[in-house]
């Protein structure tokens, strides 16, 4: 006999693809806590960055990777522990910010700091891309989740 209103297999909102958003994916997948993770010391060296290369003395450069720089560990530490991959999405700016920064406050000249900036953009804006587009871990029906 043929069941009237069923509602065909029961689905898992975080682990089962067609019903996940993507913005919820657990902060535990190990790809978001790589990513997140390296993006933490990445900040963390933007914020030491004015000292080790000797753009103290310029006032926008200066307070620019301080303030980026918490800002990346930050959204890379709220997304360590949060499964919202906006915080991901915010550090790809805050990154490609970065790529930009040595034109916007003129220490290009700088061959060191400005390097640095280019690059630790870059790996920024790929991590936190990489976080960004994570997918919860996939199970087969019957195993448990953990």
């Amino acid at each position: 006999m043929e069941r009237m209103n069923d509602p065909g297999p029961v689905r898992d909102p975080v682990t089962d693809p067609a019903t996940r958003s993507p913005a919820a994916v657990p902060a535990d997948a190990p790809q978001v806590r790589a990513a997140s993770g390296i993006n933490v010391l990445l900040g963390a060296w933007l914020i030491a960055s004015p000292w080790i290369y000797g753009y103290t003395g310029m006032p926008g450069a200066f307070w620019n990777s301080i303030v980026v720089g918490a800002l990346i560990v930050i959204f890379a530490v709220g997304r360590f522990s949060t499964p919202m991959a906006g915080a991901s999405w915010a550090n790809v700016l805050l990154g490609l910010w970065t790529i930009a920064s040595p034109w916007i406050y003129g220490y290009t000249g700088y061959g060191s700091a400005f390097w640095n900036s280019i690059v630790l953009g870059i790996l920024v804006a790929v991590l936190a891309g990489w976080s960004g587009y994570a997918r919860a871990p996939t199970r087969t029906a019957g195993t448990p989740v953990g």
